[in-house]
């Protein structure tokens, strides 16, 4: 029999919320407040500064002021992660996220109760850059991945009581995706990637990113799983041993071959032309008001490219999709190309491809897990057995929330 659930999917600028009893399947849209009143702060402050602009495009000899629109101030808030928040740690047994906000230099991370949707501020810092958080541990500790300006990522444990924060590894590597090992506050798994870098000290390369568990008792890092040309990403370990995990291809990035660099210059007369097209574009949409190309066609797209552990997943699947042809038009739509895998590992060694096209999963207590393909909801049943459940817009993280 299928486990009930509740769950919660980032998509984009909102979190999609899943409830599901039996075959009934319930879902609101919850759009986090503080990206939003972020935002208003930030226009609010360009319009106040905006006759400023006013002067300089007269100066420029333009006869009409440039009446700014919203999405043309360049304001950096993002949601950028979800996890699970643990119904131990004060949210009075409801199902509650936290979703982490970079704004310009700023981390924060937020509470939101699925049921009331309120939300309450946890930790902010402009110190540190929190990309990536795990689910709560049974004592309500929290993970996180944080980055810095020099191209590697640690761990770190974040106090939520005093707001502190606590590095757990280092080194030049970037280490993500951290997930305490199931019913452990003392164990977690993590997906890691050595750096490579040139006499200048700038970043060569990263290498294919493995799964690595570390014993906070203890003190000790052990590799659990690696591969030579293949990323493993995202693992979350049960009681049991067994270990969840996406597998999705690594090549190296090398140099420009003689090709590409024939292709780039029979090319470059067309990009300098787009180039131009664009600027004047731009002056003819600040100075009259009207667009050389039609808002429809300008529109059509998704927004900013969507990038997945370091891949520009929405151009990868594109090209995989216009290289499969029907067996593509075939298959469930993905954000992501079809050899990007969810994979079971037993504690004997044995695996088990449970689905392919996966952008982000989370494992139920029965067995089942639950995955996004990023356009839709699927439950993978304990036989194998695959569901859709239903659609969603962009989805990049799946949490399944406490108290299901």
């Amino acid at each position: 029999m299928s486990q009930d659930f509740r769950a919660a999917l980032l998509c984009g600028d909102h979190v999609t919320w899943i409830a599901s009893c039996g075959r009934e399947v319930e879902r609101k849209e919850i759009r986090p407040r503080f990206p939003d009143e972020y935002r208003d702060r930030a226009v609010a402050i360009a319009r106040r500064n905006e006759w400023k602009m006013q002067g300089m495009a007269r100066m420029l000899g333009g006869g009409t002021p440039i009446d700014l629109p919203e999405t043309a101030i360049g304001v950096a808030s993002q949601v950028v992660d979800l996890a699970a928040f643990d119904v131990s740690s004060g949210t009075g047994g409801a199902a509650s996220f936290v979703y982490v906000v970079q704004a310009e230099g700023v981390s924060g991370l937020f509470r939101v109760d699925a049921e009331s949707e309120q939300e309450h501020r946890l930790f902010h810092s402009n110190l540190v850059r929190v990309q990536s958080i795990s689910p709560c541990s049974p004592a309500g500790r929290l993970l996180c991945s944080t980055a810095d300006a020099h191209g590697t990522a640690d761990l770190a444990l974040i106090d939520l009581e005093h707001g502190g924060i606590t590095e757990l590894t280092e080194g030049d590597s970037v280490d993500e995706a951290p997930a305490w090992v199931e019913g452990s506050d003392e164990r977690l798994v993590y997906q890691s990637a050595g750096v490579s870098r040139g006499e200048h000290g700038y970043v060569n390369a990263v290498g294919p990113r493995s799964i690595q568990r570390l014993d906070l008792a203890a003190g000790r890092v052990e590799e659990v799983l690696a591969e030579d040309s293949s990323d493993l990403l995202c693992p979350r370990q049960m009681r049991d041993g067994t270990l969840y995990f996406l597998r999705r291809p690594w090549k190296l990035k090398g140099g420009a071959t003689p090709w590409e660099w024939l292709r780039s210059i029979a090319l470059f007369p067309f990009h300098l032309g787009m180039a131009v097209f664009h600027v004047v574009h731009l002056l003819s949409r600040s100075q009259t008001r009207k667009p050389l190309l039609p808002e429809a066609r300008r529109q059509q797209g998704d927004g900013r490219p969507l990038w997945l552990w370091g891949a520009l997943v929405d151009e990868a699947s594109k090209s995989e999709r216009r290289r499969g042809g029907d067996a593509s038009r075939r298959s469930p739509p993905s954000l992501v190309p079809p050899d990007w895998q969810l994979v079971r590992r037993t504690p004997e060694g044995e695996e088990q491809i449970l689905a392919r096209g996966v952008v982000s999963y989370a494992p139920l207590a029965n067995g089942e897990v639950l995955y996004t393909t990023g356009h839709h909801l699927h439950r993978v049943a304990v036989d194998g057995a695959n569901e859709r459940i239903c659609s969603v817009r962009r989805a990049t993280r799946l949490v399944v929330l406490n108290g299901a």
